[in-house]
């Protein structure tokens, strides 16, 4: 696991990689040691619920991933633009 820290000596990241690709869950912090963000990659590619807090550690979002593609931000479904089928007549 590598951990590093602010010159307070609070933590301000701390997570794992394999081959200089990052895995399982990793977590940065504020200067004052409050959670900051926190998720999980999968492959080297962000999965599952990623969590994004404030400096007062409310939960502000949360964006789920699958291999690295957002699919949902906040508990609504995001379609890509890719994802779109346009006919022209």
């Amino acid at each position: 696991e590598w951990v590093f820290y602010f010159d307070n000596e609070e933590v301000n990241f701390e997570g794992e990689f394999s081959v200089g690709s990052p895995i399982g869950k990793h977590r940065w912090f504020y200067y004052d040691g409050k959670l900051k963000k926190e998720g999980k990659y999968k492959s080297g590619e962000k999965h599952g619920p990623w969590k994004q807090y404030d400096e007062f550690g409310v939960l502000q979002m949360v964006i789920k991933y699958n291999y690295g593609e957002v699919i949902k931000i906040d508990g609504s479904k995001v379609f890509l633009a890719s994802d779109a089928i346009e006919e022209v007549n």
